[in-house]
């Protein structure tokens, strides 16, 4: 048995059913939460290395979100890849700054790094917590 097409209002008055695709519906949950990078080895973010130990990276959301959001998890899980080769995680937690389509992460804590050189931010493990989560609540 389904059960669609199912809407509850308030009140004694009705309004006519407006039906949304999923992808209307998808688009608007992610302007107040998005889950970015949920597979193994997959690059989330593009930058350079500032110094041999920090590197800016910027990273585009899934769509516009409905305002700057918090950082509500970033995993061990992700690494910062040198254009040189070789991978590395972040010793601390980075900085952080949003817009409402892309943000940037400072990181530090790194070694090795190439200055000047390109940079990936790039999801490493294969669990439901491997990724970046960002918050857009009330």
């Amino acid at each position: 048995m389904y059960i669609t097409d199912v809407q509850l209002e308030a009140g004694s008055d009705t309004t006519a059913y407006l039906r949304k695709s999923y992808n209307e519906e998808l688009h608007n949950c992610e302007r107040y939460y998005q889950k970015i990078g949920d597979a193994s080895n997959q690059g989330i973010g593009t930058g350079f290395f500032n110094t041999s130990s920090e590197a800016t990276i910027f990273m585009p959301f899934l769509g516009k979100m409905r305002t700057a959001p918090s950082l509500f998890t970033l995993d061990s899980n992700i690494k910062v890849i040198r254009a040189s080769g070789g991978d590395q995680n972040c010793d601390t937690t980075p900085s952080f700054q949003a817009g409402t389509h892309s943000c940037n992460f400072y990181m530090n804590g790194l070694s090795n790094g190439d200055v000047g050189f390109g940079a990936q931010l790039r999801v490493s493990g294969t669990n439901e917590t491997s990724c970046i989560r960002l918050s857009a609540e009330l």
